[in-house]
């Protein structure tokens, strides 16, 4: 089944599980959000379970900028970034969080969303390890490819969360 825009359901459910394992939410990215279509397309994703906190501000070839811009404002620790395509201002950052999907060949597939958790994880073992601080939530950004950017939005001092648990 495919819905409005060529969207393949199918690849709509593995973000909606990688969504939902990973406690996280969407952050459309896509060029897509210029496009007068864009609002369906949000009502489907939203009517599937997907849920949508925002959208980057890029003109499509600073899609790297607008993401750091994103990630800063709303202190973001953790991400990924599921993208068909490498942009000329993803810095090397960046690309330690992308998870290059394919238009052409299947889209997002369970070995991309596999790859996703792993990042996610490993982010979390290193903000524990480096600061001392574990996440408590993600969010996921989205491009029309069903491309993913998921980050955390707060992360907890590792003294207040053992101080709330007692």
């Amino acid at each position: 089944k495919r819905l409005m825009l060529d969207i393949d359901i199918n690849k709509l459910k593995i973000l909606k599980e990688l969504i939902q394992e990973t406690n996280s939410f969407v952050v459309i990215t896509s060029s897509w959000k210029k496009l007068e279509a864009f609002f369906y397309v949000k009502e489907q994703l939203i009517s599937m379970g997907i849920p949508i906190i925002g959208t980057t501000i890029d003109n499509g070839s600073n899609r790297g900028k607008g993401i750091k811009r994103y990630l800063k404002e709303n202190d973001v620790k953790k991400y990924i970034i599921l993208d068909d395509d490498i942009f000329e201002d993803y810095d090397e950052e960046l690309l330690k969080h992308l998870v290059k999907t394919s238009f052409v060949n299947d889209g997002l597939t369970e070995e991309h969303k596999k790859k996703a958790i792993e990042i996610l994880t490993n982010s979390v073992k290193e903000a524990v390890k480096n600061e001392g601080v574990a996440q408590t939530q993600n969010s996921v950004y989205l491009d029309e490819n069903v491309e993913l950017k998921t980050t955390g939005p707060k992360l907890v001092k590792k003294k207040e969360k053992d101080n709330k648990s007692n």
